[in-house]
């Protein structure tokens, strides 16, 4: 009988099933089973190298002209002070350079009088030094400015959805991976401890590290006598393997809910104690490392863009 078995059949407390402390499930295995997994590994190493394009070309994008000149406009003759090279270009290929991108200081007076600098972009566009320009602004703002027909920032609109593109495919997998954890977590500390025995092994469509994911279902009886079925998905086929059953957490008043428990992220095990603990420190900060690693990346990136 193993150290689960021993702790599921004994008499149990008043209120020991649903408590977690009764249960013994330490911080760290709530995290480990709340990020562990694929989804979440995937996600959220893909998502911080995408936050990491996010947070250095969003603010260059030209984005903000959508609201920012979405007032009454004023337009205005002005002049060139400088123009430079950006080092940034459009279109293009291997054997054909880009379209350069080009930085443009210019001032203007305003409908008072007052002279305004600003900066624009411009596509290709080379203007002579202290040339005549034709400038917009915001008549309740005239530091909101541009040349007309140009942009506010070095990076077009549209590049914006393509960057978008890359973080939103690391947000899928975390919102399935986070999903599949908060359920796991769940169970961990309020979940029923059965058995059960294999009725179904089949591949799925998808392999990690080159090795084929099966999936698993496994029947249990719950509480009530009612029959259930369990299902895991691993590349790790033998820990669903080595026993004649499987050790099943479900919830008692939702038998659909439940989990296989050898097929908990990272080798969560059951202690001499019938207590639930964490793997390795090493594994443990493994998987807890890539959220961390996305949660400092954004902080990182949203003090520099506020600074």
């Amino acid at each position: 009988m193993s150290n689960l078995d021993k702790y599921s059949r004994r008499s149990p407390e008043p209120g020991a099933v649903a408590s977690p402390a009764e249960r013994g499930v330490p911080l760290s295995v709530y995290a480990v089973a709340l990020f562990g997994g694929f989804a979440n590994l995937f996600g959220s190493i893909w998502l911080s190298i995408s936050m990491i394009a996010v947070w250095v070309f969003v603010p260059m994008t030209d984005v903000s002209s959508l609201w920012r000149f979405s007032g009454e406009l004023v337009q205005a003759s002005g002049r060139v002070i400088a123009q430079e090279s950006t080092g940034f270009s459009e279109g293009g290929s291997d054997d054909t350079p880009g379209t350069p991108v080009y930085s443009v200081r210019y001032e203007f007076a305003d409908s008072r009088g007052v002279v305004h600098e600003g900066t624009s972009y411009t596509l290709g566009s080379v203007y002579a030094q202290g040339g005549p320009l034709n400038i917009e602004y915001r008549a309740d703002d005239p530091k909101t400015s541009r040349i007309v027909g140009a942009r506010t920032a070095p990076v077009p609109i549209w590049l914006l959805l393509v960057i978008m593109i890359f973080p939103t495919i690391g947000v899928v997998f975390l919102f399935f991976g986070l999903r599949e954890g908060i359920r796991r977590t769940a169970l961990l500390g309020n979940g029923k401890l059965v058995r059960g025995r294999l009725v179904g092994k089949s591949p799925t469509n998808t392999r990690i590290n080159n090795q084929q994911v099966y999936k698993f279902e496994f029947e249990f009886e719950a509480e009530d006598g009612s029959r259930h079925i369990a299902v895991a998905r691993t590349h790790e086929t033998h820990r669903l393997q080595d026993e004649e059953t499987e050790q099943i957490l479900y919830h008692q008043r939702n038998p659909l809910r439940s989990c296989v428990v050898d097929a908990l992220p990272a080798g969560v095990t059951i202690g001499p104690d019938g207590r639930f603990r964490a793997p390795h420190p090493v594994r443990t900060v493994g998987i807890l490392l890539p959220p961390l690693i996305l949660l400092a990346v954004n902080i990182i990136g949203l003090a520099v863009a506020l600074g």
